[in-house]
């Protein structure tokens, strides 16, 4: 993995060295390119046209009476872009290019991404127009009507999904075009389940937001398509600054999250009780669960056995992955006499089999610091007993929660059943509160 990712990062170098080269090389042979620009290994150039019959012959740009010929029947942008591949292929011979260009397709519009683009001629010169595009293969729907989600949240996410396509046509685009594109939308509203009223609430809402964008960059403030540079810094800031205080709109000074219902009925009930007993909380539905994660099983083989000798948690019959990093777990006393002092919780940044070792290694150590020693020492007179060991719950990299989360589980098990020493009590309490 470390050489893959070394290689990843000297090819960038290499590349970027490599696109000096090919953008000089150009300008000294005389091709003059209008716009360069790369993401990974997809080139997008856009440069003046060549004289037919150029070729690129012994590092120099020369114009034959016999290429002129051969060029009889080829588009312009052929004969450019594949004038530009000798150039390119010439800087290093390890890089091999293949040129896609307009005439290559039957609408003379070159797909990019999510953009198809070409170049229009007018009074006053060419100029470089641009559309929204979608593949074939894309998927017809969009979130359904249906799905766990606040109504709020899905009309959010449509009308950000027909902004990006309102400013992925470009301003010299027919408005009858621009209409196509809209109209394909809303039929992948309706088709997700939506009724007229939300459909056009998410193009009303669409359209005056993309007349405001338009306002705002005919007024300098900024352009319709932001560069990635734009006000990079300020932009960043603003974002942290909402992440903050997000919820503090309209005077609200806490949040609380409820689980989504339909038409949001628990979020109206919720909202209205706290009104009225006086505290500003803003009541926030949460999203559902996707039906796929009920019918999927993204690991069919979580369930397995690790096959190690030495895993605690899988020789103990625990369900949990034991390579997962980051978890909570509890230890019980194998002994079905043991009624006093037989859980132990615990948590970890370590996997669950790493940990079990460490476990297992003080317990036969007889280590005065291990709470399974303790445990034989003080309950069973000192002879050595079996445990159990399952893995509760995985957080990922949310190392205080997973602290509050052992707290927790400490607090909710009897104290004449836990093992935990006192020091693994001090733990902050949660605060609990309760509308009643």
């Amino acid at each position: 993995m470390e050489l893959m990712e070394l290689t990843g990062e000297v090819a960038q170098i290499f590349m970027s060295w490599w696109d000096i080269q090919v953008r000089s090389r150009c300008r000294e042979k005389g091709m003059e390119v209008k716009l360069y620009g790369r993401y990974v290994d997809d080139i997008n150039t856009l440069t003046k046209k060549v004289q037919r019959g150029t070729r690129f012959i012994n590092d120099e740009l020369i114009t034959t009476e016999n290429g002129r010929v051969e060029d009889i029947s080829k588009d312009d942008d052929e004969i450019t872009m594949t004038t530009f591949k000798d150039i390119a292929e010439s800087v290093h011979n390890s890089i091999k290019l293949k040129v896609d260009y307009p005439s290559n397709y039957n609408d003379s519009k070159i797909p990019i991404l999510d953009l198809k683009v070409w170049v229009e001629e007018t009074c006053n010169g060419a100029r470089v127009m641009y559309e929204h595009y979608e593949k074939d293969i894309s998927s017809k729907q969009v979130i359904h009507a249906k799905s766990a989600v606040p109504t709020k949240t899905k009309i959010t996410i449509l009308t950000q999904e027909m902004l990006r396509i309102l400013t992925h046509c470009s301003p010299h685009l027919p408005w009858e075009r621009v209409c196509e594109h809209i109209n394909q939308f809303m039929k992948k509203l309706q088709f997700s389940g939506y009724n007229k009223g939300c459909r056009y609430s998410v193009a009303d809402s669409a359209l005056k937001a993309f007349e405001k964008i338009k306002q705002q960059a005919l007024d300098g403030e900024r352009p319709i398509n932001r560069p990635r540079g734009w006000m990079r810094q300020e932009r960043r800031l603003q974002s942290q600054e909402k992440k903050k205080d997000w919820y503090k709109r309209g005077g609200f000074e806490s949040v609380l999250f409820v689980p989504g219902t339909p038409n949001g009925e628990l979020k109206r009930m919720c909202q209205k009780t706290i009104l009225d007993n006086g505290f500003m909380i803003k009541v926030v539905e949460k999203n559902g669960t996707k039906l796929k994660h009920f019918l999927q099983k993204s690991n069919p083989f979580s369930g397995d056995r690790c096959n190690r000798n030495d895993c605690f948690p899988c020789n103990s019959g625990s369900k949990g992955n034991c390579q997962k990093e980051s978890i909570t777990y509890k230890i019980k006393c194998g002994n079905e006499m043991c009624e006093q002092h037989n859980i132990y919780n615990g948590e970890t940044s370590y996997n669950g089999y790493t940990r079990g070792k460490e476990h297992l290694d003080d317990l036969r150590r007889k280590n005065p610091k291990c709470a399974l020693w303790r445990h034989c020492l003080e309950i069973h007179k000192g002879e050595p007993q079996t445990f159990e060991m399952k893995i509760e719950q995985h957080f990922k990299n949310d190392a205080m929660l997973r602290q509050v989360s052992e707290a927790v589980n400490i607090a909710n098990t009897p104290t004449v059943s836990i093992m935990n020493t006192r020091s693994e009590w001090n733990m902050p309490r949660v605060p609990h509160a309760q509308i009643t």
